[in-house]
C-alpha cells in the first residue's frame, strides 16, 4: 500500500500566511459579532412591542424595573420606569425607559434614554420625583382596575 502525498492530490498545504489571516479574522470579527449580538439581545429584551401595552403587561413580560418616577406635564400625571441592562457588551448612555399615563397605558418607550433625542425632547423637560416600585405598582394597578370597571 502506497501513501499518497498532499502534492499528488493537488491540495496546497495550509501555509503560515493563511493561518495568520484566519487568526486575524477571528481576533477582529469575534468581538464585533459578540457586540452586535449583545445589541440585538438588549433591543429584544427591552422592547415592549408585542408584549406590553399596559403597566400590568409590562410587569408580566418585561424585566423588573430598577427605578420608578412620576412627573406632571400639561396637568397630567405620568410615570416613568427605567429598566435594567442585561446585555454584557451593550453600553447605552442610559437605561431603557418606559412612560405610562395615569391609567397605566404605555404611551412611549426607548431602549436608550440617554441617547434618544426625540424621547428626550418629549420627556426631559419635566421635574421627576422618584417613587418606590411598590407605590407605582399600587397606583397603576388600581388605575387599571378602575378603567376596566368603567370602560
Amino acid at each position: 500500500m502506497r501513501l499518497i502525498g498532499v502534492a499528488e492530490l493537488g491540495v496546497r498545504p495550509f501555509n503560515k500566511m493563511r493561518l495568520r489571516f484566519a487568526i486575524f479574522l477571528v481576533v477582529i470579527l469575534s468581538p464585533i459579532l459578540l457586540w452586535v449580538g449583545s445589541e440585538v439581545y438588549h433591543a429584544k429584551t427591552s422592547s415592549p412591542k408585542g408584549r406590553a401595552t399596559t403597566y400590568k403587561e409590562y410587569r408580566e413580560h418585561l424585566p423588573t424595573p430598577i427605578r420608578a418616577k412620576f412627573f406632571i406635564k400639561k396637568n397630567q400625571i405620568f410615570y416613568e420606569t427605567d429598566g435594567p441592562i442585561h446585555a454584557p457588551l451593550t453600553f447605552p448612555s442610559g437605561p431603557p425607559a418606559y412612560i405610562f399615563d395615569s391609567q397605566g397605558r404605555l404611551i412611549d418607550w426607548t431602549s436608550d434614554s440617554g441617547d434618544d433625542p426625540s424621547f428626550q425632547d418629549r420627556w426631559s423637560k419635566v421635574v421627576l420625583t422618584e417613587i418606590s416600585l411598590a407605590d407605582l405598582d399600587s397606583k397603576l394597578r388600581q388605575a387599571e382596575q378602575g378603567a376596566a370597571a368603567n370602560p
